[in-house]
């Protein structure tokens, strides 16, 4: 699998979903909750972590592209 690299731009907390920029500037809508591939318990989803990761960057490692959204697996989203 080819490796990518995302700058999470915006999260939909009602969506739980993200937001994020290739480097090539094309925009993906990204789901790293519904995996794993960062962890989040319920008390921190009522809190908000999901804004913690805007601006933060990337890499893609293990992943499933479909057609609402990409997909990271348990372990394939790596902070850099």
């Amino acid at each position: 699998m080819i490796a990518v690299r995302v700058k999470i731009t915006d999260y939909d907390k009602a969506s739980n979903t993200c937001t994020a920029q290739l480097l090539n500037g094309d925009i993906i809508e990204l789901d790293p909750f519904v995996s794993c591939a960062i962890n989040m318990t319920d008390e921190e989803y009522d809190k908000g972590k999901g804004f913690d990761i805007i601006g933060k960057d990337y890499l893609l490692t293990e992943y499933t592209v479909c057609k609402e959204n990409v997909v990271p697996h348990e372990g394939g989203m790596i902070a850099i």
